[in-house]
């Protein structure tokens, strides 16, 4: 029964590091497609002739 516990504890365990893997993973994603949002932002205010640090 004992390591019946263990096994199930440690079955738990694995599940939870895999779902904070998996968020991790769509946060690194959410945030590289934001870069790419800003990247393309600067780059049309850049080819109007903005200089972005007017703005700020």
């Amino acid at each position: 029964a004992r390591a019946e516990e263990q096994a199930r504890q440690a079955t738990l365990e694995r599940a939870r590091a895999e779902e904070q893997a998996q968020r991790a993973q769509v946060a690194e994603e959410q945030a590289a497609l934001e870069r790419t949002k800003v990247e393309k932002l600067l780059e049309l205010l850049l080819q109007k002739g903005i200089n972005p640090n007017d703005l700020i």
